[in-house]
């Protein structure tokens, strides 16, 4: 049962840093656009 918990944590971490690795490269984009301007 713990087993079945911790699979599924690390899976709900996954996509958190996923999530967060794409928000960073969003911000990442729309600044360097605001740095061309």
């Amino acid at each position: 049962m713990m087993f079945l918990a911790f699979l599924s944590n690390k899976a709900s971490f996954e996509t958190v840093i996923k999530s967060f690795y794409h928000f960073i490269i969003k911000m990442k984009k729309y600044f360097a656009q605001k740095m061309i301007e």
